[in-house]
């Protein structure tokens, strides 16, 4: 289930976001890049703890660094995937995480 949060973006903003719009999230130093449908956010929060907070029926680390919006992958490679013409790295053991939780036809 898709749900609204806001993103701490600076110590005067937040930004109402939906996980829906959520493409992939990647790390920058020590920040958090949220790449959306329409803009990039950097956060300074942990990717782990995104990720805990994220639902986890709808996301999936694909590396140490990234995880991705199943709804949003176009492809799966043998090495990476594709969310928004962007190709991003997966690990091995991420990848057999990610087949197990999609539905494959063939």
């Amino acid at each position: 289930m898709h749900q609204d949060f806001f993103l701490q973006i600076s110590t005067k903003l937040l930004v109402k976001i939906n996980s829906s719009e959520i493409c992939y999230i990647e790390t920058e130093n020590q920040f958090s890049k949220i790449i959306t449908d329409t803009a990039i956010h950097r956060v300074y929060i942990a990717l782990y703890r995104l990720e805990s907070l994220l639902p986890e029926d709808l996301f999936c680390r694909v590396n140490r660094s990234s995880i991705v919006s199943i709804c949003k992958i176009s492809k799966i490679g043998e090495e990476a995937v594709f969310v928004k013409e962007r190709e991003i790295y997966i690990s091995k053991k991420c990848r057999n995480e990610l087949i197990t939780r999609i539905k494959v036809i063939g």
